[in-house]
């Protein structure tokens, strides 16, 4: 959903989803949204996650960030403005 809607936000969050320390998805977001305070996008992602978070079963909402860099990839394949970062980022590029 944030490719299609906001493709720039997309961008940053999938190179940074490759490489983050975070354990978590949503911990990670919260930081990006943190070092960005004047951006509201990422205030924006933030705040739609957490209504996802409080309206899903919390035992299916996974936040383990290594699931999410598992897909990363795949995702960024499918829109010009990150398929790029199939070459910066993944060494097997569109293989």
């Amino acid at each position: 959903a944030v490719l299609v809607s906001q493709p720039a936000t997309a961008r940053q969050l999938l190179a940074e989803v490759t490489t983050s320390s975070h354990a978590s998805f949503f911990d990670l977001v919260g930081d990006l949204s943190e070092r960005q305070p004047v951006d509201q996008r990422w205030q924006r992602l933030t705040d739609a996650l957490d209504r996802v978070r409080k309206q899903a079963d919390q035992d299916k909402v996974v936040a383990d960030l290594n699931v999410y860099r598992q897909w990363a990839f795949t995702v960024a394949r499918f829109s010009f403005h990150t398929q790029d970062l199939l070459h910066d980022l993944d060494p097997h590029g569109l293989d």
